[in-house]
């Protein structure tokens, strides 16, 4: 029964993830990396054909791939390590090509790579470590 609870805990606040990164907001043990301003985009292609004396017409091609957009704040007194590990993290899976399923919530959105990762840095302590940053990752589908 307290093996159940305890992993209950484990699980309270999980926002979702991306390869080994867990999206979290867990008081407990004070790990945050949490998300906001969350987009999901989807979309389809038509080709426009002209027609002689009328109004061009609309085929529809295909479904495009969809494109999910994350602000990540990165706060290092709450993660107990440097900011700059998890965006060194996600440069790797960018810069690899890695497929992971994204997951929102409790949404298995599909495979997804990076292909944009923005950084900001908002707060730098009288030592040079960063205390507060924020990243804006852009996730397209894979297929």
């Amino acid at each position: 029964m307290i093996d159940e609870a305890l992993e209950k805990l484990k699980n309270l606040g999980t926002l979702g993830g991306f390869g080994d990164l867990v999206f979290t907001v867990r008081p407990w043990p004070f790990k945050t990396m949490t998300f906001k301003d969350a987009n999901h985009s989807s979309s389809v292609e038509y080709a426009k054909h002209k027609n002689i004396g009328g109004k061009p017409s609309l085929e529809f091609i295909a479904e495009e791939l969809d494109e999910v957009s994350l602000n990540i704040e990165l706060l290092s007194q709450f993660m107990g390590e440097n900011p700059l590990k998890t965006v060194k993290i996600l440069r790797g899976y960018m810069k690899d090509g890695d497929v992971y399923d994204l997951v929102l919530g409790d949404e298995v959105l599909g495979e997804f790579v990076i292909t944009k990762v923005d950084k900001k840095y908002e707060e730098i302590d009288c030592f040079g470590n960063v205390q507060k940053m924020t990243l804006s990752v852009s996730f397209m589908e894979y297929n």
